[in-house]
Order: C-alpha cells, then structure tokens, then sequence
C-alpha cells in the first residue's frame, strides 16, 4: 500500500514537472522576441506565437488550418510554393527573403529560416518557421553598400593603386590608376602582378606585408620597385568590412619622380659639401649672430671644432663689444637690401691671437632675412701686410724724386756755367730736361694718386 501511494506521489511530482516545463516553455514560446510558426506538410499553418500575431497586426491566435501563403504577397506567392516544395526537400532553410501581409494590408520583408521535424518513422511531422523583420536590417545593409561604394569611388578616382585583399590573399578590389597600370589579366595573383613572380617564394612574398597585416592588424609601410619599373610608397592597413570580416586595403603612392628629386638633390648637396670643403675661405651661416652651420675652412681659420662653433655667438671672434656691435649694426643696416655687404675688421682665434679678415654677407633668402645670412671669410693679414708696404714703398719713392732733383739742379746749373761748348752744354741740358719730365710724371700723374695706389693694390 506504501509503494502504491509512493507511486502516485511520484507520478503526481512528474506531472507537476512537466506542467511546469511546458508552462515555462509556452511563456518562451509565446514571447520569444522572434516570430514563430509551425506548418504541415501541405504548407498550413498549424501554430503560431504571440510575438506572430502582434507582429502580423491581429488579436486572436485561431489560424490553424490557414494555408500560410495567404499571407505572402500575391506576386510572390508561386516562389513560396518553389520555396515549400525545397524545404521539404532538403528538411532546412536559411535566410529565405519573402514580402509578406500585414492585417493592415501593408508589406514587410522577412527572413524566414526553418527546420522540418520528422516522426520515428522519418515522415514528415511538421515544419518550424522563424520569422524575422529584415526591413530596417536591409537598410543599414543599403546604407552601408551605399557607403561602400562611396569609399570604392573615392578609391577608384585616387592618383595611387589601391587593392583590397582577402584573408586568403583574394583580390577583392582594384582601382582604375592600378588598371591602368598593371597586367591584371584573368587568374593572375598579387605576386604576377606586381613583381613578375611565377609563384610567392621569394622576396618580397615571403615577408609579404599583406600576411603580416592579417597576422597583427597593425599598419605596414615598405617601398618597393614594382613590375612597371615605379618606385611605390607602400601603405598596407587593417580594414572591418560590414559584415565584420578583416579585409587588407593596400595603397601605393608612386614616388619615382620623388626619389629622382631626393637623388638630384643629394646629389647637388654632395657637389656643394665638396665646394665648401675646399674652399680656400671661410663659409657660414649666421642668424640672429649665431652660427648654424660653417665649413671646415672657418674651424681651421678659427682654431675652433666644428662642434664647439655651431650654436656659438660670433661674439667670441670680437675682443670688444664694441667691434660686435658694429658689425651687427652692418648686419642690420643691411637688412633693408639683397645685396652683399662687404665689412673689413679683426677676428680672433681660439689661442687669443688676432687676424685681420674680410667678411662679405648676403642674405640667404631675399625675401625673408630672417632666415639668416650667408657669410664668407677670407684671411686678409698678408695683404694687410703688403697694403702697409706698398704704403711705405710709395712714400720711398716720393722722397727719391725729391733726392733726385737736387742732383739734377746741380747738373743743371753747372752745365749753365762751365760747360761752353755748346753742343755738349744742350746735350747735357737736353737729357736733364728729360729726365725732369719723368720725375715729375711719376711725381704728378702716378705715384700721388689714389688710382694708382689702388691700381697697385689690386696686384696684393
């Protein structure tokens, strides 16, 4: 008797269970947030949700019976059948587009996905349908396709090629400038097209930048010569494509006119390094009295190292601040004008000795002084040496001429009075006369003037 009614215990908990279970699974059911419906074999619908019949406009749950492709738009009603007919098929659908009615008459594009139940003896039992409004996601899949092809269209129009790659290395998207200017003939992968190669094992493939991207998902930058003989600036870069898989876009800004420049350019500055460094004077350049830059010349000149110099005030060439002063108000008296300035004036070494230099200045760009001013240097203490000697020599020879005439006169007079052959008397006169002509030649038209001291200065 105990087990008897132990029994109906345990039946009475089981079937409390299974009234709880089924209660819990009509609460799920009826409020899944995704419509649900259940159909025959024949294609009527045998049940549907609560989430159904709100979606779907009504207010009772009595469709059993109804064929559901009354519900479908009329339009379509003959691909549904299609639809049914490969459902029971297959036993599966996935992603199936249908317009579909509302009680209001109005439409709405659904994704139907479904999976057939069969009984033990594998026949047909019934059909579950899941029902999902797709309108607002189709909009943001067109509004995203619509943003896609905004970006491919920039892409298209860009002065660079420009591929998108697939994780397995697909080409996925080229633009024109890359149409243009590679063979993108059918079948052909990334390492035909841009390098020639007959299959990726060998440089740059092994090391390919695109792998490398899709390994760490970080920016990758190269330059490399491709096949068509340009020099391409290489940017490879992570891209989340809508439906959220990893995509490489590749951008290639040719550089060959650029690289052109930059060898011209090291080139020229190679040629002007080796100018200034056999320079026989001393070149700098000076901003705001402070030197940037200076050949080897001006250290040698000055005694100092190149690194000690630059950044340097030109302050440590004077002995006053008042020669400083002057020649910075030479700098900027000259600031007004674009061309050279020429200053003569005392420079001293590293070792506190002195030498006399002439510095000549010119603006390094015209139209902005501020950029600062380029300088030369030239060692004038040999001429300054040969100036004060020729100086002296000048005066030497003036006080020749005047120790000259006297003998002259003297000659003169004696020719006056002791002399009475005539002959030799004018002869003698004669040569005197000439001589006096030289004398006051050199005297007058020469030696005394400011041309020809210039003139001689011109040979120091």
């Amino acid at each position: 008797m105990n087990d008897e009614s132990k029994s109906k215990e345990e039946l009475i908990e089981e079937l409390n269970q299974l009234r709880s279970n089924y209660d819990c699974y009509k609460f799920l059911f009826d409020n899944a947030p995704l419509s649900y419906v259940s159909i025959d074999e024949n294609g009527k619908i045998i049940k549907v949700n609560k989430t159904w019949i709100e979606f779907f406009g009504y207010q009772a749950d009595n469709f059993s019976g109804y064929p559901f492709e009354n519900f479908i738009v009329p339009e379509c009603i003959e691909d549904f059948r299609n639809f049914l007919t490969f459902f029971k098929e297959e036993g599966l659908a996935s992603d199936v587009e249908f317009e579909m009615l509302k009680k209001d008459g109005s439409r709405v594009l659904v994704s139907i996905n479904g999976k057939i139940v069969y009984d033990t003896k594998g026949k047909f039992k019934k059909g579950h349908l899941i029902i999902r409004d797709i309108k607002e996601r189709k909009k943001v899949i067109e509004a995203i396709t619509a943003s896609r092809q905004r970006l491919y269209s920039l892409l298209e129009e860009l002065p660079a090629y420009v591929c998108v790659y697939g994780p397995d290395l697909s080409i996925k998207f080229v633009n024109r400038y890359l149409r243009e200017n590679f063979d993108l003939a059918d079948g052909k992968s990334c390492y035909k097209i841009f390098h020639g190669h007959k299959d990726k094992n060998q440089e740059p493939c092994i090391s390919c930048p695109v792998t490398n991207v899709f390994k760490t998902k970080k920016i990758e930058i190269s330059e490399r010569t491709q096949i068509n003989g340009k020099t391409y600036q290489i940017y490879d870069f992570p891209f989340i494509d809508y439906d959220g898989s990893l995509l490489t876009v590749e951008m290639g800004i040719d550089i060959t006119e650029r690289k052109k420049t930059q060898e011209e350019l090291q080139e020229s500055e190679s040629k002007l390094k080796g100018i200034f460094a056999a320079a026989p004077i001393g070149i700098g350049l000076l901003r705001n009295m402070k030197i940037e830059w200076c050949n080897q010349r001006m250290c040698h000149m000055t005694g100092y190292e190149y690194n000690n110099l630059i950044n340097s005030d030109t302050r440590i060439f004077y002995n006053n601040d008042k020669e400083y002063n002057r020649i910075e108000d030479l700098f900027k008296s000259n600031s007004n004008q674009s061309s050279p300035i020429d200053i003569e004036t005392k420079w001293k070494r590293k070792d506190g000795t002195f030498f006399d230099c002439h510095l000549r200045s010119s603006p390094l760009n015209p139209l902005d002084h501020n950029k600062g001013y380029i300088i030369t240097i030239t060692d004038i203490t040999d001429r300054k040496k040969a100036q004060l000697q020729l100086e002296e020599n000048i005066q030497y020879i003036a006080f020749l001429i005047d120790h000259i005439r006297n003998p002259l006169s003297i000659i003169s007079g004696y020719a006056e009075l002791k002399i009475k052959d005539e002959k030799m008397h004018n002869r003698i006169l004669n040569q005197v006369d000439k001589i006096e002509d030289l004398i006051q030649g050199l005297d007058k038209g020469w030696i005394d003037t400011e041309d020809t001291k210039q003139f001689l200065k011109s040979f120091m």
